[in-house]
């Protein structure tokens, strides 16, 4: 009798940040174009961290890419909210990091990767991909941490 033995090497996760862009109660959101994972649905801007980035480096690299962000439009450097993992059936899990972008109000996005973008507050979120619904979780208890008379 043989006996077959499987060895299993943990798949690393794939890492993709999101920047989280807001202007007053609005958030900036792209909507997916046909050809991709998810179509037409709405997220925040961002994508994969490719070989030898940092997260920082990745997050900068998608927001120029994507809306056409340049160093002119920030107003702080990026800080990161949060992390969340997610399984998505892609062999692997993935890593989501979200970082909050400040940018000044002159500044006017470009839709250069997606079928779309516009702005849009926490009630009108709703028809998003897996990750951004932690994302919409979280911004509406920081904000029902921040109303008058919550503490």
């Amino acid at each position: 009798m043989t006996t077959t033995h499987v060895i299993r090497r943990k798949v690393p996760p794939l890492h993709v940040v999101a920047g989280v862009i807001r202007r007053g109660d609005r958030y900036l959101m792209q909507q997916r174009s046909a050809k991709r994972d998810y179509p037409f649905m709405w997220e925040s801007p961002g994508g994969k961290v490719e070989r030898g980035e940092n997260l920082e480096g990745a997050l900068w690299r998608e927001l120029v890419e994507e809306i056409g962000l340049g160093s002119h439009a920030l107003t702080l450097p990026c800080e990161k909210i949060f992390d969340v993992e997610l399984d998505l059936d892609l062999g692997r899990p993935v890593v989501l990091t979200f970082f909050r972008v400040f940018v000044n109000e002159a500044w006017i996005p470009q839709t250069l990767d997606a079928a779309g973008r516009g702005w849009f507050t926490l009630a009108e979120m709703e028809a998003m991909i897996p990750g951004n619904v932690e994302l919409l979780r979280r911004l509406l208890a920081e904000r029902a941490a921040s109303a008058p008379g919550s503490r």
